[in-house]
């Protein structure tokens, strides 16, 4: 009866190992990875993030909200990011200002082009950046014929975002900028507020195929408003290094009230990490940029 049952036992412990060994390894767990990617709707959290989170197997990806590029760099510096989607001009502007902060950033690699986009009143005082800027008056405001002698203004957004950035480094290649008067009202507000004489302007960045952004399409959905061309030699100036930050671009933008191109500066998209990043992480991202982004950059 004892061999009977020894040998019933080795059966049963022989049925065990095998089972173990013929089902599959456990499954990894996810990397965890926070996001810096501006707003939900926007180009960097709706097509850039989203096609990155969909390559990435073995990648868990948490969203932290923020305004944009500005603030993405900032959480990532800080840690409290592990990718960080930004403009490389408010990169440049970042590393200008504390090079020991950003420069434990890590660039992973250039996406696609990032597009200065400002509004404007047809029948207003301002049509191009000259005029923006306005006269220096006796105080060093700006004054262009204006019977209340106020300086004109641009609405850039929150002080985080992409263009309030951009507009920040435009400042320093054009020094006479820094005249207009800046306001952070965003979105479709600044645009209704823009057409009834609140601003003399109204910028953005997106990508130059956005044509469903929506600050784009209220201003083309104003005949009052036009989108301004943007040629000024001044600010395609390169870093010390060369590098250059913008480069002028013709947009044609199809159907709807505004018809005509128009030129203006362009930057580049790019993502970032910190240089202490998970190495799968840098490896991951780093393949993607160069083997599909065309599925990165694309929305499908």
């Amino acid at each position: 009866m004892t061999k009977s049952i020894s040998a019933a036992s080795c059966v049963a412990l022989a049925l065990l190992l095998h089972a173990a060994s013929a089902a599959p390894p456990a499954r990894a767990e996810n990397i965890t990875v926070l996001v810096a990617s501006g707003l939900p709707g926007g180009t960097y959290r709706n097509v850039y993030a989203r096609n990155f989170e969909r390559e990435m197997r073995g990648f868990k990806f948490i969203y932290v909200e923020s305004p944009g590029s500005g603030r993405n760099l900032d959480m990532l510096a800080d840690g409290r990011a592990d990718l960080a989607f930004a403009q490389a001009d408010i990169f440049a502007e970042r590393m200008a200002g504390d090079p020991h902060r950003y420069g434990e950033l890590m660039l992973l690699g250039r996406l696609a082009d990032e597009c200065l986009f400002i509004a404007y009143r047809k029948d207003g005082p301002v049509t191009n950046l000259a005029q923006l800027a306005g006269e220096e008056g006796e105080d060093g405001e700006g004054r262009v014929n204006d019977p209340a002698g106020r300086p004109r203004k641009i609405a850039v957004g929150d002080p985080e975002s992409g263009m309030a950035g951009t507009w920040s480094y435009l400042v320093t290649l054009d020094p006479s900028l820094k005249r207009a008067e800046v306001d952070e009202t965003a979105d479709t507000l600044a645009i209704n507020q823009l057409a009834v004489g609140v601003f003399d302007a109204v910028g953005w960045i997106t990508d130059p195929g956005n044509e469903g952004h929506k600050m784009l399409r209220a201003a083309r959905g104003n005949d009052a408003l036009a989108i301004m061309s943007i040629t000024d030699r001044m600010l395609l100036a390169p870093l010390a290094d060369g590098t250059r930050i913008y480069e002028t671009r013709k947009i044609k933008l199809a159907g709807g009230i505004v018809k005509d191109d128009f030129q203006t500066l362009c930057t580049s998209a790019m993502v970032f990490t910190r240089k202490d990043a998970n190495p799968r992480l840098i490896d991951k991202v780093s393949d993607l940029v160069s083997l599909r982004l065309k599925q990165i950059v694309t929305e499908r």
